[in-house]
């Protein structure tokens, strides 16, 4: 049987970050510090710990040069890429960025605003494609009243522990929500993605769309979905940035390890 086993994974890096304010003229958003280093090495640790060992970084011109020197010399166990998004096009152009990168290879997708705190979902991403062979997102219950900002995904649940994506909505109205399970920010993902992404039903208000583009391969070939139980933590407005930095160091603090 043909490996399954996932070697690659990509982090979309070129936003400029503008919700958190005058710090990312200083700094990008993906080197703000998660208590006792920056959030960028929590998620390539995340990385690690599921087995990848090459890693494209799609970056922006004037952030590419940062990222180099921040990382040269780190992680040696990983292989870094930087990939330039020419323009700002959506989450699915950032993607599409590395096609090429990629080929016909599945690879994970980490957003660096999105942490999940006491849980590997990308080790559980890849546990599942492991055993079905299909692309798979991370979903978690979220309330109601939190749905409209997130990506909302229609599901069945044929049996304990499984999921199967039908559909998925972007920041459903209000009580239009097809489900309670809400996009989280990681996703395994096939070469099945690259002509969902091409569709011209993905471009809208000037940005190629992630959402539309897995309905699409959810229609298709099939995605499944992993339910984190892990605690979420929002790194991209500064309220949340400070919970999620207070969150993390309690639980380092409590570790039988400790800050390190």
């Amino acid at each position: 049987m043909e490996s399954r086993r996932i070697r690659r994974a990509l982090i979309p890096a070129a936003g400029n970050g503008t919700r958190m304010g005058a710090m990312t003229r200083a700094i990008p958003k993906e080197l703000l510090p998660l208590v006792d280093r920056p959030a960028l090495d929590w998620i390539i640790t995340e990385c690690l710990e599921a087995g990848v060992a090459e890693i494209a970084i799609i970056t922006s011109e004037y952030k590419k040069p940062i990222f180099q020197r921040h990382l040269h010399g780190y992680f040696p166990e990983i292989t870094f890429t930087y990939i330039i998004q020419e323009s700002a096009n959506g989450l699915g152009g950032a993607i599409l960025c590395g096609e090429q990168w990629a080929g016909t290879d599945a690879f994970l997708v980490l957003l660096p605003d999105d942490l999940v705190l006491n849980e590997n979902i990308s080790l559980k991403l890849t546990e599942n494609y492991e055993e079905n062979g299909r692309s798979v997102i991370s979903l978690s219950q979220s309330p109601e009243e939190l749905l409209e900002n997130y990506g909302v995904a229609a599901v069945q649940i044929p049996d304990v522990g499984q999921v199967i994506v039908t559909d998925l909505v972007e920041k459903p109205r209000r009580g239009s929500a097809p489900s309670n399970f809400s996009v989280n920010g990681r996703y395994l993902l096939t070469s099945d993605i690259w002509a969902a992404l091409k569709s011209p039903n993905n471009f809208q208000l000037g940005e190629i769309q992630l959402t539309p583009a897995l309905a699409t391969v959810a229609k298709s070939s099939g995605l499944f979905g992993v339910e984190t139980t892990g605690i979420r933590c929002d790194l991209g407005n500064p309220p949340s940035w400070l919970r999620s930095n207070n969150l993390f160091a309690r639980s380092l603090v409590n570790s039988p390890e400790g800050i390190k």
